[in-house]
C-alpha cells in the first residue's frame, strides 16, 4: 500500500475521539516517520470565556500525531499505546485550525521515542510535545 492510500485509509477508519477534535491525516511518509494532520476546535474546546483550547485537547492532537507516525511506519500492523507523554505548552491555543507535525524520533523492537510540533492558523507553534510508546502487533 502506498502512503497515500494508508493516508486513505486511516482517514475512513478514523475513531470517535479524532473525529471529534476534527481531526484527519494530512499526509505521511512511512520511510521517514513523519506525519502531518490537521485538527479544527471550535469553542466547546476552550476554557477562560472559550477564548483558550484546554490543555487536555492540545494533549490529544499531539498524542495522535505522534503515534500515527509510528503506526505507519509499521505498515498499520501494530497498536502504539502512549506510555509517556510530555507536553511544553508555547503559546495559547485559540479555537480554529491547527496542523501537527509528528515524527518517530527512535523506534524500538518494542518501544519507540517520538516527537511533534503544534502550530496554529497563523503557523505559530503553540505546542511541542514527546512521548514514549510501546508498539505491539495488532490482532485483527
Amino acid at each position: 500500500m502506498t502512503d497515500e492510500e494508508a493516508v486513505a485509509w486511516v482517514n475512513a477508519h478514523r475513531p470517535d475521539c479524532l473525529e471529534l477534535l476534527g481531526g484527519e491525516m494530512v499526509s505521511a511518509d512511512s520511510a521517514a516517520g513523519t506525519v502531518e494532520m490537521r485538527f479544527a476546535l471550535d469553542r466547546r474546546f476552550a476554557h477562560t470565556d472559550g477564548t483558550v483550547v484546554q490543555g487536555g485537547f492540545v494533549t490529544a492532537m499531539l498524542d495522535a500525531v505522534m503515534g500515527h507516525a509510528l503506526f505507519m511506519q509499521l505498515e498499520m500492523q501494530y497498536a502504539t499505546p502512549t506510555l509517556e507523554i510530555h507536553v511544553s505548552f508555547l503559546e495559547a491555543a485559540r479555537p480554529g485550525a491547527f496542523r501537527a507535525l509528528g515524527r518517530v524520533v527512535r523506534r524500538g523492537r518494542s518501544i519507540s521515542f517520538l516527537e511533534a510540533d503544534l502550530l496554529d492558523e497563523d503557523d505559530r507553534l503553540v505546542a511541542r510535545g514527546t512521548s514514549t510508546v510501546k508498539q505491539f502487533p495488532l490482532k485483527r
